[in-house]
């Protein structure tokens, strides 16, 4: 028997989500809807609130709490609701997004001016880069600024500066703008 065409290529195929996900968040916004209004999350949030309200979720999962204490549903729903809006509000409300600028490249948070000098030596290939790693000594609070002062910081610790390119002693500027001089 001949089926009827449909010019549906290239459509999102939303089968392919999985239904117990579906019904889970789904569960949660119907929660959330008895507590706040139906469709109250349209209004939209900030996006570190919903951020921060999603990692509470997953935390608790993660440290074996399968449920939110007070909706009953699971914890990952709930951090799948924030993230539907955290998705949602990137598209249609970017100017609640109150995330902080990005870092500069190679500078990660939680890690020392030094720890990132010396990942960006390495990168670079320059010979002794573990001589500036923490506690190398290299970094100091204060220093003169410049690529000049990356350079002769770098002699000093026997690291030959001259292979750097100006792009790679930028970066390196970017993550160490105080080099003893």
């Amino acid at each position: 028997m001949e089926q009827a065409l449909k010019f549906d290529a290239g459509k999102v195929e939303l089968s392919q989500l999985p239904r117990e996900a579906m019904e889970q968040i789904a569960r949660v916004l119907m929660f959330g809807a008895a507590k706040y209004g139906k469709h109250n999350w349209r209004k939209g949030h900030d996006f570190t609130r919903l951020l921060d309200a999603a990692l509470r979720h997953l935390v608790a999962w993660g440290d074996g709490e399968t449920n939110d204490p007070e909706s009953g549903l699971n914890h990952l729903a709930h951090a799948g609701a924030c993230v539907a809006f955290l998705l949602w509000g990137s598209k249609h409300r970017p100017d609640l997004d109150d995330r902080p600028e990005p870092s500069p490249p190679g500078m990660l948070p939680g890690k020392t001016e030094a720890d990132r000098v010396g990942e960006l030596l390495r990168r670079y290939q320059l010979p002794a880069a573990d001589s500036v790693l923490p506690g190398g000594g290299l970094i100091q609070p204060g220093g003169g600024p410049g690529m000049v002062a990356v350079a002769q910081a770098l002699e000093r610790t026997g690291i030959d500066a001259s292979p750097l390119t100006g792009a790679q002693a930028n970066d390196l500027y970017a993550v160490a703008p105080g080099v003893v001089d």
